[in-house]
């Protein structure tokens, strides 16, 4: 088969980019209300599932979102938080959950493109539960991963949580805040002397 014959889909890469660094941000921000983090979690879960998913769960939470609104989002996102943690580092997860009750189908993705996509992952009859609804995040997150290249997964050299690099360039932090935090600790540990003839410099 010729190159030109070949359909290329790049839309779908940088869907699946996009999902685990939302699912990472989602699962590490911190002084959240329960209503930001329902919010969240579902502007970027419904995005990424496939489209009878999508329809299916906009049914069973209604306009109100009341099927839902009562779950513990915060007692959720730490357990995603940890559960994620926990396969980084290859540690067993079905402790917090089990995964090994996700099913996958194949199905049909729109991207934001507006192009019908091919998606291998949790069914549509997925129950309306916190356990289920996690486990269907994280299989999401797990399955993008798989073909990346392992430089793509970051672990932050200031506050140790788990990002995305976007870029070939090994980043060490995960944010510009914490880039300025690791900054400013080196400051603090170098001799006064030291810092005084950098500050000179920087102003010459």
């Amino acid at each position: 088969m010729q190159r030109g014959q070949l359909v290329r889909s790049p839309i779908a890469q940088r869907a699946r980019v996009s999902y685990i660094r939302e699912f990472l941000d989602w699962a590490y921000a911190t002084m959240r209300s329960p209503e930001w983090i329902e919010v969240t979690f579902w502007d970027f879960f419904l995005v990424a599932a496939p489209d009878e998913m999508r329809k299916a769960f906009k049914r069973k939470r209604g306009p109100d979102r009341r099927a839902t609104a009562k779950w513990n989002w915060p007692a959720m996102q730490g357990l995603a938080r940890a559960a994620f943690e926990c396969c980084a580092k290859g540690r067993d997860v079905n402790a917090l959950l089990d995964l090994s009750s996700v099913s996958r189908v194949l199905s049909e993705w729109t991207g934001p493109d507006g192009k019908r996509y091919l998606h291998y992952g949790t069914p549509a009859n997925v129950a309306l539960n916190e356990e289920a609804i996690l486990c269907a995040a994280l299989d999401e997150v797990l399955c993008d991963l798989r073909g990346l290249a392992v430089e793509a997964l970051g672990k932050c050299e200031q506050c140790r949580r788990y990002f995305v690099r976007l870029r070939a360039a090994r980043r060490r932090f995960c944010s510009p805040r914490c880039t300025w935090q690791a900054f400013q600790a080196r400051q603090r540990r170098l001799p006064a002397s030291f810092t005084r003839r950098a500050v000179r410099k920087v102003k010459l």
